[in-house]
């Protein structure tokens, strides 16, 4: 088998990343995370640098709850806490929604939630398996983004040169037009208002590969000329 090239490593990196955060911003951590939890695996799956805010604080909750019985009911407690239940402030409920950060109005399916659905059907993308929400749902953006991070690699794979090219344009127009837009607010509201330091952990790692991402596109903007 070939060896793979570190652009390809890297794709499937940002893939790999971007599906645990779909599945943890669409529902309560599926039992696989759940596992990785109880066997302290987490930090190792998730690659984290040794000296991130993100790894220390996901570290302290391992040390705090990998061996609690009640994982699992506490996690789903505070998901449902933070991003379903209203928080009992005036006015509609922070929902981890584009529409809600980036219209002034917060309306869900209306103009905003439209834009990014465009997106996904020009790309030929059927998304919200994990999620019965809104297209504009930041679980449903996270895996759309993983959804063109897997065609790029396989167009990588094939060689296929100028359909990697159009993969990588849709990312950076969507990240640009739409999920760079608000997910900065969504994670200092998250570790604002959360009371598990899972969530708060979380975060932080939304932070730093969304600055990440944003880097890669300031690049690739430069690159282009």
């Amino acid at each position: 088998m070939a060896e793979l090239s570190t652009e390809s490593l890297e794709s499937r990196r940002r893939a790999d990343l971007y599906v645990f955060l779909s599945s943890v911003y669409s529902q309560p951590p599926p039992a696989g995370i759940v596992e990785l939890i109880r066997s302290r695996r987490l930090l190792d799956e998730l690659s984290l640098s040794d000296d991130s805010p993100a790894r220390a604080e996901l570290a302290a909750f391992l040390d705090e709850s990998a061996a609690d019985p009640g994982l699992e009911r506490d996690l789903t407690a505070e998901y449902t806490r933070l991003f379903v239940l209203p928080l009992g402030r005036k006015g509609p409920p922070i929902r981890p929604h584009e529409s809600v950060f980036t219209d002034p109005q917060m309306r869900l399916g209306g103009k905003v939630t439209i834009g990014v659905k465009r997106f996904y059907d020009y790309a030929g993308a059927v998304l919200g398996k994990n999620c019965d929400e809104h297209p504009d749902h930041v679980g449903v953006e996270m895996e759309f983004m993983q959804f063109l991070c897997g065609i790029e690699v396989d167009a990588m794979d094939r060689g296929l040169a100028a359909e990697v090219e159009k993969c990588r344009v849709i990312q950076n127009d969507f990240l640009k037009e739409h999920l760079l837009r608000w997910i900065f607010d969504l994670c200092r509201y998250i570790r604002k208002e959360s009371q598990s330091r899972f969530y708060a952990g979380v975060a932080l790692m939304t932070e730093d590969f969304m600055s990440e991402e944003q880097t890669r596109l300031a690049g690739a903007r430069a690159a282009a000329g």
